[in-house]
């Protein structure tokens, strides 16, 4: 039966990613998006689906597509005020998460539908995105405060009915947790897992990013990883737990807490990361469009810091004085990078 379960949880995920359900199906999804049950066969599906989109082409796919309509006709909901252009690049950048997302969030409703007829009151879930360059402070039904970073979509119920109060998270937030012993505190993200009663954390996971980190401010979390969250992890104040997608290996470092948490300050620091990993997060922070050959750059890394409102004009300058050998072209929405190092 378990085996029967699963394999029907995946062929429910691989319809959906066809666009073969109807918007009527896709209205039961929103109220089972917290729900742990089944959440192994859940999580697997998503993962098979992470690891197929890698192969993807460019350009909109079915589920990308159909998640960008859950987000706009989904009632109850709230949506991002962008205008097409921005929509266009926002749903790229994301565009293996929000696949992923949305083939968890049809499995889960699904899945549900018999129950949720038992049920007198539904609820309905909230959808908040933080633009690129931009930070934003909301505050969840428990009352625990969420701060989100540029570029980043949480997805939660507006109420939290069921025993977890659990949240989807894809780019980076701070959570200061309301403590409620009886109901653990989960977030997810792609390949990980963050579970707290009652403390502050920070979770980044951007889709552009190969790992996934989780740094414990105060208190204590479980961290599960990995392919269906077989690994798990007890985090000590200070310390961060670093899991890499590609191979599925995760390691805990102390880094310097001011460092992780500039973004809040408005503050750009980078420590010994490559050019790839400083355009990617530059992109959370600017909104423009980064067009860049990630297989052309070097593979040296680098440390900067920048103080908080700097133009992307002086930041791309400094970057390109110490990389060298870089044309960088910015425009009003764009912001090409090409190496010419040999």
């Amino acid at each position: 039966m378990k085996n029967q379960k699963a394999t029907y949880i995946k062929r429910v995920v691989e319809m959906f990613a066809k666009g073969r359900y109807s918007q009527t199906t896709e209205a039961c999804v929103a109220r089972w998006l917290t729900n742990g049950n089944d959440s192994q066969a859940k999580e697997k599906s998503l993962d098979d689906l992470w690891a197929e989109s890698l192969f993807e082409e460019d350009g909109e796919t079915a589920p990308q597509i159909s998640y960008r309509q859950w987000l706009r006709q989904n009632a109850g909901a709230q949506h991002p005020d962008e205008d097409a252009k921005t929509l266009r690049r926002t749903a790229r950048h994301l565009r293996i998460w929000q696949s992923a997302a949305a083939c968890l969030l049809v499995a889960i409703g699904v899945m549900g539908t018999l129950m949720l007829t038992q049920r007198p009151a539904r609820a309905t879930m909230v959808q908040t995105y933080c633009a690129a360059g931009d930070t934003r402070e909301i505050i969840l039904p428990d009352g625990t405060e969420v701060l989100l970073n540029g570029s980043t979509t949480i997805v939660y119920p507006e109420r939290f009915d069921s025993r977890d109060r659990e949240v989807v998270l894809i780019g980076e937030a701070n959570f200061k947790v309301a403590k409620d012993e009886a109901h653990p505190f989960i977030v997810k993200s792609d390949g990980v897992n963050v579970t707290a009663l009652g403390t502050e954390f920070n979770v980044k996971a951007y889709p552009g990013n190969s790992t996934v980190e989780s740094t414990l401010l105060e208190g204590k979390v479980k961290v599960n990883y990995g392919k269906d969250r077989a690994g798990e992890l007890i985090l000590a104040p200070s310390e961060q737990l670093i899991y890499d997608r590609t191979t599925n290996t995760a390691s805990i470092l102390r880094p310097h807490l001011n460092n992780v948490t500039a973004w809040q300050r408005g503050e750009l620091i980078f420590d010994n990361a490559t050019l790839a990993e400083i355009l990617c997060e530059l992109e959370t922070r600017f909104p423009r469009d980064f067009i860049y050959n990630a297989s052309s750059l070097p593979t040296d890394r680098y440390s900067f810091r920048f103080r908080k409102g700097m133009p992307i004009e002086e930041v791309m300058g400094i970057v390109s004085d110490v990389v060298g050998d870089l044309n960088v072209n910015i425009t009003d929405t764009t912001c090409r990078v090409q190496c010419h190092r040999s």
